[in-house]
């Protein structure tokens, strides 16, 4: 008996193990920025009227050995709980979200997308002239509201590998004018994508 529980438990733990581990992939093709928007809306509550019965008073006891304990489920029901309640739901965005100077956006999602006013020469790698190296990098950079790069990301290289440090370290002394949304200056990530041609 104590080797079926066991090997049932194995199972189990198995099973689980494996389905953890498929949830955890990574997902393929997905495009590399992706923006996902919440839009609220405000509902309007419809007056409700209530009807109260008296409901029978139980004369007989019930049998303690018969009741059982409820179980209160953690995830019981359907949606998600945003934590929010009906006041909250009413709140303006900036009341919900916080200071919208913090916010970092995406270039499309800007009215102005900043540009470069500083920007250093970019090295060409010696072996690259010499083997007659041509290629490009795609990188992503945060550009922060003072207009200085905080972060920057290789997105696509070719040949890969070749001229990435280059681009890296170029771009990290660019000054941008910053982006600018509703006249308020705000971080930014942007695409950016750099050639090294041999002439």
């Amino acid at each position: 008996m104590k080797f079926k529980a066991v090997v049932i438990s194995s199972f189990c733990t198995l099973s689980f193990f494996f389905v953890l581990n498929g949830l955890n992939r990574p997902v393929k093709n997905v495009p590399h920025q992706q923006v996902t928007s919440l839009n609220i809306k405000q509902l309007k509550q419809k007056a409700v009227t209530e009807i109260k019965k008296n409901k029978p008073k139980m004369t007989r006891k019930a049998d303690n050995k018969s009741l059982k304990p409820q179980i209160k489920m953690k995830w019981a029901g359907s949606g998600t709980d945003l934590g929010l309640d009906i006041a909250q739901l009413n709140a303006t965005d900036s009341e919900l979200f916080g200071n919208s100077e913090d916010v970092t956006l995406v270039e499309s999602m800007v009215d102005e997308a900043p540009s470069i006013s500083y920007r250093e020469p970019i090295e060409f790698p010696d072996f690259a002239k010499e083997e007659q190296l041509s290629g490009f990098v795609t990188l992503s950079m945060l550009v922060q509201k003072d207009g200085r790069v905080e972060k920057v990301k290789v997105v696509e290289s070719q040949p890969q590998g070749v001229f990435d440090n280059y681009a890296l370290q170029s771009v990290q002394n660019w000054i941008f004018v910053p982006a600018r949304l509703k006249g308020q200056k705000v971080s930014v990530w942007v695409k950016q994508k750099i050639d090294f041609q041999v002439n």
